[in-house]
């Protein structure tokens, strides 16, 4: 059969280390070499929210690769990924024209350093306040009083 080039998108637990996730990497390989396939390009995209929960968590990592191979390849992969424990989800896509892998490359690296920038700590404490000014102990506020005080409904009105 013809060899096609394939995108494959695997979404895995967010609390595995990189060790953790070896092993589907090793059955992703495994697959592969079984259908005289190779990965391309491998690139792990890291931890990023999900749309919708999985598995109680609204995080996911997310690791994108490129292979050739041919339809019973990826059938096998696709039937190895549903099993695997480890594997929440799965995507596996034919892309119309044939990616640029330096760029990719380029981009997963500016990716690493954003990252790696977004998680050093701001000046001017922990919390992250974006270019909202400091609000203080907030100790000019007058007291707000008991509930019956403010002048909503009273008790007898809800009936």
């Amino acid at each position: 059969m013809a060899k096609h080039l394939y995108e494959c998108m695997v979404i895995s637990p967010p609390d595995l280390n990189e060790a953790a996730r070896a092993p589907l990497r090793e059955k992703i390989d495994g697959v592969l070499k079984k259908f005289s396939s190779q990965i391309l390009h491998w690139d792990d995209w890291g931890t990023r929210k999900l749309t919708f929960r999985i598995n109680k968590n609204w995080r996911g990592h997310y690791t994108v690769f490129y292979f050739e191979g041919d339809p019973d390849c990826v059938r096998e992969l696709d039937r190895t990924l549903k099993i695997a424990e480890d594997s929440w989800r799965h995507l596996t896509i034919r892309p119309e024209e044939r990616p640029d892998f330096a760029e990719l490359d380029r981009k997963a690296k500016a990716r690493a350093e954003a990252e790696k920038e977004r998680d050093q700590p701001r000046d001017g404490g922990d919390e992250d306040r974006g270019d909202r000014p400091d609000r203080g102990d907030r100790g000019d506020r007058p007291e707000r009083g008991e509930r019956s005080d403010r002048g909503g409904q009273d008790d007898g009105a809800r009936e």
